[in-house]
């Protein structure tokens, strides 16, 4: 009764649904689901009076924000790789513009002080705000004409849990997220300008997060070749060029290190927060009794055949785009929960296509990634070494990781079934012209 005064109420203001039912069926089966799981977690963690958020957000209650905080203390000499930083130098170049707002008399202190400090802590709010606020207008644009869920998605989308963890964590990955958004909404346009606007939004996403420069395969498969190597160089320059602001190769080797030793850190902290296949085989064998803390190279074959057939089985752009950045979750060996706000550019494409086969459980899974989960420590796997993990696995967890993995496999399953109905629908048409021939 509620939601049908609601959808009344705001049709009234923002007209119906343009779509056809099947549509409406995925944006409410997303939508309803991922409020209902956020809506469950925020009330048991204030019925446990806040005892449940390290469920799903960082185990230490000290450190939210930290990500950001402790970057921004690093921008204050001249080389911010003094400690193993494992961000690339166009993400502190960002930070040292956000370092304006510092005052002098707050020169040489921590991350924890800047935490505390209004001038730094408005820098980071203005920060956050801009970037919540585009990725609202991305979104509403996408959803227009969906009547209340032109309201609806947004709201469910950055209430979901990878957008309020990126945002607890501070992880300027938020960045690289909208820039790599922009570029899959534009790359395709039929104005040269707009694509180039694209490809610079890519560059701009890969020099602060690398991994998101494995979009730029979208414009190959376009067979756009010129504009592929543009893209490439342009990679290569905003990636490189902001290394010599510090101090040129040594901070890019030291970039590398970084990236090393927080990957082998983060897996001895235990199993959660931790999405990659690497660490779904860890658990799986945790699950045994058997404690590893890396998997064989050899195991990451299985991720790369099957981003590579969910890649070339299916033709539709959300399906693409999904394999690419499943790719950017599994293959590290460590990826945090933050990386699962990717999940949102094939998330929303998903829901502008028309209904086709499997889309409502499709959209199922979307929700289930972007829940907001209050499920117990699974302390079978967390007591592995004798004392607890720092990153103890949870139920919740353990879902999105299935999930993902389920996800796929149907993709690739999809894929191999949308071939063989095009094969079949060829040999019909061939059949039928056969007959309309006069044999002599």
């Amino acid at each position: 009764m509620i939601k049908k005064w609601i959808e009344m109420m705001y049709v009234k203001f923002s007209g119906e649904f343009n779509m056809n039912i099947s549509q409406k069926k995925k944006y409410q089966i997303f939508v309803w689901i991922t409020i209902s799981i956020n809506i469950v977690f925020w009330g048991v963690a204030m019925i446990t009076r806040g005892n449940t958020l390290d469920l799903y957000f960082s185990c230490d209650p000290t450190n939210s924000y930290m990500d950001y905080f402790n970057m921004l203390s690093n921008i204050e000499g001249l080389d911010p790789y003094y400690a193993n930083a494992n961000y690339p130098a166009l993400a502190f170049v960002v930070w040292r513009i956000l370092y304006r707002m510092v005052p002098w008399n707050a020169l040489n202190i921590d991350g924890f002080f800047l935490r505390d400090a209004m001038a730094a802590q408005l820098g980071f709010i203005l920060f956050n705000i801009t970037c919540i606020l585009l990725l609202w207008e991305i979104i509403k644009f996408y959803s227009k004409d969906t009547g209340i869920y032109t309201l609806l998605l947004p709201v469910s989308i950055i209430f979901s849990g990878p957008v309020l963890f990126t945002i607890e964590r501070g992880n300027i990955i938020i960045l690289a997220f909208l820039f790599s958004f922009l570029f899959i909404v534009f790359y395709d346009s039929e104005k040269k300008q707009i694509r180039y606007f694209a490809y610079f939004c890519l560059a701009i996403a890969a020099g602060i997060k690398m991994y998101p420069a494995l979009l730029g395969m979208l414009v190959l498969s376009k067979k756009r070749y010129k504009e592929s190597v543009f893209l490439v160089i342009l990679g290569i320059v905003t990636f490189v060029v902001p290394f010599f602001a510090f101090d040129g190769i040594d901070s890019f080797l030291t970039m590398l290190n970084g990236i090393s030793i927080s990957s082998s850190d983060g897996l001895a902290l235990g199993f959660g927060f931790n999405f990659s296949f690497g660490n779904l085989i860890r658990t799986l064998y945790g699950l045994t009794g058997e404690y590893i803390e890396e998997v064989s190279s050899i195991i990451y074959l299985i991720p790369f055949l099957v981003c590579i057939l969910i890649y070339l089985l299916n033709t539709d752009i959300w399906k693409k785009v999904f394999a690419l950045i499943i790719f950017m979750i599994w293959i590290p060996s460590f990826s945090y929960t933050y990386v699962l706000i990717f999940m949102i550019i094939p998330l929303v494409f998903f829901l502008k296509t028309e209904k086709k086969r499997n889309d409502y459980l499709y959209a199922v899974f979307f929700a289930v990634i972007m829940g907001t989960w209050c499920l117990p420590k699974l302390n079978q796997v967390n007591f592995l070494k004798g004392e607890e993990f720092k990153f103890y696995l949870t139920y919740g967890t353990i879902l999105v990781n299935i999930v993902i993995a389920l996800f796929s496999l149907l993709l690739i399953m999809d894929g191999v079934y949308n071939i063989f109905q095009r094969k079949k629908g060829e040999n019909k048409q061939d059949n039928e012209k056969n007959r309309k021939i006069p044999h002599k």
